[in-house]
């Protein structure tokens, strides 16, 4: 009777598990990032769209949270696929969601702002990119993240001398370069 009691229970709490909205949606987000290694984009889609669903029923500030997270790659899915409006609309409001929700120097909001400058140097729109660069470059510099630092300000310089600013592209390699030759 005893053991039957704790079958229930545990039943219980495994279908309270599986069930839990967050867990749904990141399992869901992760699935999303295997299709994408294995080249299905339409599945990959399917599973962000299922993902934003699920997350919806999540109360605040875990919503914008995973929302942000979700839209932010479904939103790289869309740039890859070059449907560069629909990709800017999601990274847009994905990093406004993620960015109020979580601390800036998460990695997929670094990853968002990349692929925010990436979209405007494809559509010509030279300084929009700059200051999407420069957003990403300010988190990292907060986190010491050098490697990071490093590609942004490669990233900044391409973008400037796109736009004729040749000098501040060479102040960003020399900074870039005073980094390489720092001691780690």
């Amino acid at each position: 009777m005893i053991w039957a009691l704790v079958a229930g229970v545990a039943a219980i709490l495994v279908l309270i598990f599986i069930l839990n909205p967050a867990r749904n949606a990141i399992r869901l987000t992760l699935a999303a990032a295997y299709a994408r290694r294995r080249g299905d984009a339409a599945l990959e889609e399917n599973l962000y769209r299922q993902a934003v669903d699920v997350a919806a029923k999540l109360k605040e500030p875990l919503r914008s949270k995973i929302e942000g997270h979700v839209e932010i790659q479904w939103g790289g899915l869309n740039y890859r696929k070059g449907q560069l409006r629909e990709a800017e609309d999601l990274i847009r409001r994905g990093l406004v969601k993620a960015s109020i929700s979580t601390q800036r120097e998460y990695a997929v909001v670094q990853e968002g702002y990349i692929q925010w400058g990436d979209l405007c140097v494809d559509q010509g729109r030279y300084y929009d990119a700059e200051e999407h660069y420069r957003q990403a470059l300010e988190n990292d510099e907060k986190t010491g993240n050098v490697a990071g630092i490093r590609f942004e300000l490669q990233k900044i310089g391409d973008v400037l001398i796109r736009q004729g600013r040749k000098e501040d592209a060479d102040e960003l390699v020399q900074r870039a370069a005073a980094l390489d030759a720092t001691p780690r």
